[in-house]
C-alpha cells in the first residue's frame, strides 16, 4: 500500500530530525573531545609547576613562591572550570536539547530554534546549534502559541510569527520520538512524566515548565517576592530555576556576591541538592534557620535553647494536656504582635538600663565627671545609638571632653561606665520582661502566662531580635540574591533577623499558608510584605498541584474544608484502615509491599512526631527502603506512596493537627492509605 502524502511528510520531516540530533551529538562529542584535550593539559601544567616548587623549594625567594602558588590557584581554578564544563556536555550527551520552535521575525526569514539545558555553538562555524533555556529568546516557546508572538531582547521588544513547536524525547544520546505542540502544557508529555515514579532527589522541569511557572522565573529579581503556591505546585523548583537564571544573567554581578538559600532542614536540603547541578550550575549557599539567629547570639555565647525541630518535637513529645499549654505559647510567640511587645520591651528598658553616678577619674578622688553630664551623654546625645554600645561613646566623648590621652584612663572611664549598666544580660531581660508588670500595663498584655521554662525557637529568636536593637551588629552585603523555603514557619520575630542580617538583599519568599506543622498564622505574606519592608513586593499565586492525583487532594482538603487547587490527573481513591490492636505495624508492612510490588520504590511512613517514627517497626526486608519520617521533616518532599501513622482521636485532635495531617496527606504523589486504631481522628470523620 503507497504511503500518504502526510506519511511521507511525516517521515521526511523525521529523517531531518535525526539527522539534526545525529549532527548535534557529533558537534558535543567534538567539544567534549577539546575539553579533555585541554584538561589533560592543564593537569599536566599544575604537576609541573608543583614539581618545580618542590624541587626548589629553598632556592626561591618568598615573593616567588607567592607567585608560584597564586599561578597553581589560578590553574587549579581553571582545572575545576573545565570539569564542570565537561559535566555538562556529558549530560547533553545523553538529552542535548528537548524543544524547539520556528521564529519568524518581521521582515525576516523563518529559522529553527533548539532549546536544551546550555547553549552549544559548533565549534567550526560559531553557530548556535541550541540555545539556553533561559535565554529570552527561549521564552517564545513557553509563552506562546503558534501565531504572533514576541520576547523581551536586550535591545527591546520582538516581534514576529511563532510557526511550529516541537517536543523531543532522548534516551541515553538517541532520539525516540517528537511531537508538535500548542503550550508545554498541552502534549500528552506532561502526563507522563507527571505519571512517573517519584525520586531521592528533586528533578529538574525545564522541559514540562508551565506557563505562569516560567514567568516567576524569568520576572525581575529587585526587591522582595513572595509565591504562594498549594501543595505540588513547583513553587521550591521554581525557587531553584530562579536561582540558576539569576546566576545566567547576572553571572558578572555576581563575582563578589552571592545566591543561598533558606533550607528547613537537613533532608530537605539534601533533597533539592541536585537541581542546580543538573542545570549545570554551582549549588548555592545553604543556610538553616539557626545560623542566622547564631549570628546575633554573639554576646549571649552559652545560652542553651533548643532549634526549630527540637522545639518541635519538645512540644509534639509532651503530653496532652502540656502540648496544649505549650502551643497556645508558641501560637502568641508566632505573631506579628509579639514581635512588637519585644521590640516595645528593649525601648522601655533603655530607660532606665543606665543609672548614672558620680565618675572620678583619678584614686584622688578629686577630678569627677557628675552623673548629671553622663545621664545627659548616654541618654540625650547618644540616644539614636545601639544601648550596649553607648558606654564606648560617653568614655570617648568624656576623654575629648578632659583632653585626657592615656589608654589607662580610658579604659577606667569605661569600666566605670559598664558598671553603671544595670544588666548586661540580653538573656536576663528575655526573662525579665515575662514578670515587669508596669511592661504588661504598657502594653496591655499579662505576658506571665506566656514565660518560658525551657528556651525554644521563638524565644531565642525573640532573644536574637533583642540583641539585634541592644548591639551593633554590622554584616558585610555579601549577598545578592536569598532564597526561602517553607516561609510559612517563619515567625515574625524571625523575619526581623532576616531583615537586619540581609541588608539591602533582593529576596524570594517559597510557602503555602496551609501547610502549617509550626503554630504559625499563615499570613507569611502579609508577615514578610509588611516587615522586610522592601520595594517593589510581588505576589505570586499558584493554583495547580502538579503532585498528586485529583483523589489525593480531594481527600486532603476535606480535612481542612477548603479546596483551592486542582490536578491534571487522576488516581485511586485513597483508602482509610482501621487496625486491630498492636496490628498497626503489620498492616502498613503490608502497604509497603504492596506498593513495592505494583513498581513503587519511593514510599514514606509519616508520623505526628518524631517520636512515633521511633515506635514504627514494620520487620521489612533490607529491600524495603521505606522512609519514615515526622510530618514536620516531610515538607517539600513528594513520595510515591504515602502511610499515615495512626490519624486516631489520641494523636491528630487539635487544630494545628488538622494542618499537619493536610500536609502529611500531600506529600503523596499515587497512593495514600490512611492508618489509625481505636477512633479515627474528627478531621477525617
Amino acid at each position: 500500500m503507497a504511503a500518504t502524502g502526510v506519511e511521507r511528510m511525516y517521515t521526511e520531516e523525521k529523517r531531518k530530525e535525526l539527522e539534526y540530533a545525529e549532527m548535534t551529538i557529533n558537534v558535543i562529542k567534538k567539544l567534549v573531545d577539546e575539553e579533555l584535550s585541554y584538561l589533560k593539559k592543564q593537569r599536566k601544567d599544575i604537576v609541573k609547576d608543583r614539581t618545580y616548587f618542590i624541587d626548589y623549594f629553598y632556592e626561591l625567594k618568598d615573593d616567588e613562591k607567592m607567585d608560584l602558588l597564586k599561578a597553581e590557584a589560578q590553574d587549579t581554578r581553571m582545572y575545576e572550570s573545565t570539569l564542570n564544563v565537561l559535566a555538562k556536555l556529558g549530560r547533553q550527551l545523553k538529552e542535548p536539547y528537548f524543544a524547539r520552535f520556528d521564529f519568524q521575525e518581521v521582515s525576516h526569514p523563518v529559522d529553527k530554534f533548539y532549546i536544551g539545558i546550555h547553549t552549544v555553538k559548533d565549534p567550526e562555524t560559531d553557530n548556535i546549534i541550541i540555545y539556553d533555556w533561559r535565554a529570552p529568546i527561549a521564552s517564545l516557546y513557553y509563552e506562546h502559541e503558534p501565531g504572533n508572538a514576541s520576547y523581551k531582547a536586550p535591545m527591546g521588544e520582538i516581534h514576529g510569527l511563532l510557526h511550529l513547536k516541537r517536543r523531543y524525547v532522548f534516551k541515553n544520546g538517541k532520539l525516540e520520538k517528537f511531537t508538535d505542540i500548542h503550550m508545554p502544557s498541552d502534549d500528552e508529555f506532561l502526563y507522563e512524566v507527571l505519571s512517573r515514579n517519584s525520586d531521592e532527589k528533586m528533578k529538574v522541569i525545564v522541559q514540562t515548565l508551565q506557563k505562569e511557572q516560567n514567568r516567576i522565573i524569568r520576572d525581575y529579581i529587585e526587591g522582595v517576592s513572595v509565591i504562594q503556591g498549594c501543595p505540588g505546585s513547583g513553587k521550591s523548583s521554581i525557587a531553584l530555576h530562579k536561582a540558576a537564571y539569576v546566576l545566567y544573567h547576572f553571572r558578572d554581578r555576581l563575582r563578589n556576591q552571592q545566591l543561598a538559600i533558606i533550607s528547613p532542614n537537613k533532608v530537605f536540603a539534601e533533597y533539592i541538592s541536585s537541581v542546580l547541578p543538573d542545570l549545570g550550575e554551582e549549588n548555592i549557599n545553604q543556610i538553616s534557620p539557626e545560623e542566622i539567629v547564631g549570628d546575633f547570639l554573639f554576646y549571649s555565647a552559652g545560652t542553651h535553647y533548643l532549634g526549630r525541630l527540637e522545639s518541635q518535637e519538645y512540644i509534639l513529645s509532651a503530653n496532652k494536656t502540656e502540648m496544649t499549654r505549650l502551643r497556645k505559647i508558641s501560637a502568641f510567640k508566632c505573631t506579628r504582635d509579639f514581635s512588637e511587645i519585644v521590640k516595645k520591651y528593649v525601648k522601655h528598658v533603655e530607660k532606665s538600663l543606665f543609672v548614672p553616678e558620680d565618675l572620678y577619674l583619678d584614686d584622688e578622688l578629686t577630678e569627677y565627671i557628675d552623673k548629671e553630664t553622663l545621664e545627659e551623654l548616654f541618654y540625650d546625645e547618644f540616644r539614636s545609638e545601639a544601648v550596649y554600645e553607648r558606654t564606648a561613646l560617653v568614655a570617648e566623648r568624656v576623654a575629648e571632653m578632659r583632653k585626657i590621652k592615656s589608654f589607662e584612663i580610658k579604659e577606667h572611664i569605661k569600666e566605670g561606665l559598664d558598671s553603671m549598666i544595670t544588666c548586661h544580660s540580653v538573656e536576663t531581660l528575655y526573662y525579665r520582661m515575662y514578670q515587669d508588670r508596669k511592661f504588661f500595663d504598657e502594653v496591655g498584655v499579662n505576658l506571665e502566662k506566656y514565660a518560658p521554662k525551657t528556651l525554644l525557637w521563638e524565644d531565642i529568636c525573640a532573644i536574637g531580635l533583642m540583641s539585634a536593637l541592644m548591639y551593633k551588629f554590622e554584616f558585610e552585603p555579601t549577598l545578592f540574591y536569598l532564597l526561602a523555603d517553607e516561609a510559612q514557619d517563619f515567625a515574625p520575630v524571625f523575619l526581623e533577623l532576616i531583615k537586619r542580617r540581609f541588608p539591602h538583599c533582593n529576596m524570594l519568599f517559597v510557602g503555602d499558608r496551609k501547610q502549617l506543622v509550626f503554630e504559625n498564622t499563615g499570613n507569611f505574606v502579609d508577615d514578610i510584605r509588611d516587615i522586610i519592608q522592601r520595594r517593589p513586593f510581588r505576589k505570586y499565586e499558584l493554583t495547580t498541584n502538579y503532585r498528586s492525583t485529583n483523589e489525593i487532594i480531594e481527600f486532603a482538603s476535606h480535612i481542612i474544608n477548603k479546596k483551592e487547587e486542582h490536578s491534571i490527573r487522576s488516581g485511586n481513591v485513597p483508602e482509610v484502615v482501621r487496625t486491630g490492636k498492636d496490628k498497626m505495624n503489620e498492616e502498613v508492612a503490608k502497604f509497603v509491599v504492596d506498593m513495592y510490588e505494583k513498581g513503587y520504590m519511593n514510599i514514606a511512613v509519616l508520623c505526628k512526631s518524631m517520636k512515633s517514627a521511633k515506635e514504627v517497626n514494620l520487620k521489612l526486608d533490607a529491600k524495603y527502603a521505606v522512609k519514615i519520617l515526622p510530618v514536620y521533616l516531610a515538607k517539600g518532599l513528594e513520595f510515591d506512596c504515602v502511610a499515615i501513622w495512626n490519624a486516631s482521636k489520641d494523636e491528630y485532635y487539635d487544630k494545628s493537627d488538622r494542618q499537619m495531617l493536610y500536609t502529611a496527606c500531600t506529600r503523596a504523589m499515587h497512593e495514600l492509605r490512611v492508618f489509625y486504631q481505636g477512633e479515627i481522628t474528627p478531621f477525617l470523620k
